[in-house]
Formats: C-alpha cells, structure tokens, sequence
C-alpha cells in the first residue's frame, strides 16, 4: 500500500553539530531509514540495519543530542515500553550546507562515509536474491558517466535528481524492499 509524504517540509541541515554528526556512517544510515520508514525504535533500526541494538544506542543519543532526531512517542512491546524515535522531517537536506562553501571539510567526511556505505547497500544487493539486475522494474545497478554538459544541460540533470529524490520520498510502499540510491557529482582536473 502506497503512503504519501507531500506537504512535508524539508529539514535543512547546516548546524555545523548536526554536519559533524553525519560524517558517520552509522548515523547517516540510521538517519536515512527514519527518513524513508518514518518512527521506529532502536530495536527495529536494528532489524532494518541488520545490527546489534546496542551497537545503536549511542549513535540515537548523539543524534538526538543534535536534534537530527526526535522521540516520536512508545510502545509496549511484550510488556516493556520501547521509545520510537523520528526525523524532524522525513526530507532530511544537507544542499544548503554544501552550497555555504564554510563546511567543505564536513561535506567530503560526509560523502566518504556515505560512499562506504553504498559500497555496503550494493555489497549487501549482490547477495540478495530477490534483487532484480535487469529490466525496468530493475533494484540493483550502478553508474559512472562522465560527460561535458553545458549550463542547460546541468540545469536538467539536477532537474531530474530533483525529481528522483521526490520520487523516493513520496512514493512509499511499505510491502516493497527498501532501496538506496546514491550520486555524487564533481567537476573533473583537465
């Protein structure tokens, strides 16, 4: 069943704390499924992420400690009362930080622990046999173009990025897998 996010208001992350805490891999995965799966406690991080929960716990308090998450209420689970815990918004942005030009040393941290962890969520697809390699249905794939694209040209693939991220925050099916989809784009040394 398909949920949708519009309306929601993104979160711009500039605070240099919040910046800091993201150069974590850990963090800016927890971050990323709270995002996409919206409330859970720390033992369904767990599960999610395929962790030990107590692997966890410090990395929700610093984050918390930020405000890059909130508690969003508790449940009783077997007779014990977990907290959920949720993002400020499930549109989590770090475009402005990167566009200040003040935290460059934060934003390649950030990208390095995120590029370890597509090398883990790819890893982790090549394993999964119910990932689709082919077609256009297609879960599992990667990408490296390099090209020369004028201004208009830049204009439309950052129109098309755009347009994916919104795909991926408001088309929501909670009956189907989780994915990630990554990018990074640089200018090159001529």
């Amino acid at each position: 069943m398909a949920k949708s996010k519009k309306g929601k208001k993104a979160y711009w992350i500039l605070d240099e704390q919040q910046l800091e805490c993201l150069t974590s891999a850990p963090r800016a995965e927890i971050l990323d499924w709270l995002c996409s799966s919206g409330p859970q406690s720390v033992s369904d991080l767990a599960r999610s992420l395929n962790r030990n929960p107590s692997s966890l716990y410090h990395h929700v308090e610093q984050m918390m400690r930020v405000g890059l998450i909130e508690e969003a209420g508790s449940r009783t689970v077997y007779r014990r009362t977990e907290k959920l815990y949720a993002t400020p918004s499930p549109r989590m942005r770090l475009k402005r930080a990167l566009a200040d030009g003040h935290h460059d040393e934060l934003m390649d941290a950030t990208v390095a622990a995120m590029t370890r962890q597509f090398r883990k969520d790819f890893s982790t697809g090549l394993g999964d046999q119910r990932a689709s390699r082919t077609g256009q249905y297609r879960d599992l794939g990667f990408y490296r173009f390099v090209g020369r694209p004028s201004r208009e040209g830049l204009k439309e693939i950052n129109g098309h990025l755009e347009a994916i991220a919104d795909i991926l925050w408001t088309d929501q099916d909670q009956d189907r897998p989780a994915v990630a989809l990554g990018w990074v784009m640089a200018p090159l040394r001529q």
